[in-house]
């Protein structure tokens, strides 16, 4: 839209665009009327804008705990201890962790690789997999959303087994 440079062009509203200025991601809706008030044959003029902020997740910590494990009737399992800080952004990401390395059978759900679950921690294991030598299991966290992705990794060096028969 254009304004006329005429004295009969005028500004009824302006908001002042500052560090403080966040619409949700559902945005604020302006609607814009032009009106000539010299020229009432010409009408009026309108047009809806939509305003909004969106914002990346962000992941500041990822962490592993050391493999604790135990040993009972032939059966040898791990376990490790996912720990994160995040923000899940406007809109809200969605969540994934995804591995490389020595596979491990179970890993948090997008619902549990959420921000709000990451203080709590979550558990990952493995039962009788790891037979010899240390191997590493190489995890990733990510949150993604329109505005962008973050993502953190963490290692996790799994002890050698008791092998087969124990």
């Amino acid at each position: 839209m254009a304004s006329s440079p005429s004295a009969a062009t005028s500004v009824l509203y302006t908001e002042p665009l500052t560090a403080t200025f966040h619409p949700p991601v559902s945005g604020w809706s302006y609607n814009l009327v032009a009106h000539n008030a010299v020229l009432a044959s010409c009408g009026a003029a309108h047009a809806t804008a939509t305003i909004r902020v969106v914002t990346a997740p962000a992941v500041t910590s990822f962490t592993a705990s050391a493999p604790a494990s135990s040993q009972g009737a032939g059966v040898f399992v791990q376990c490790s201890t996912l720990r994160w800080t995040s923000s899940a952004g406007d809109p809200p990401a969605t969540w994934a962790v995804t591995q490389a390395g020595v596979h491990i059978p179970h890993l948090p759900s997008a619902r549990l690789s959420a921000p709000a679950y990451g203080a709590g921690g979550q558990r990952v294991c493995l039962t009788d997999t790891v037979r010899s030598g240390a191997t590493t299991t190489t995890l990733t966290l990510t949150g993604t959303n329109e505005a962008g992705s973050a993502s953190r990794q963490a290692v996790i060096t799994w002890a050698s087994g008791p092998g087969p028969g124990g």
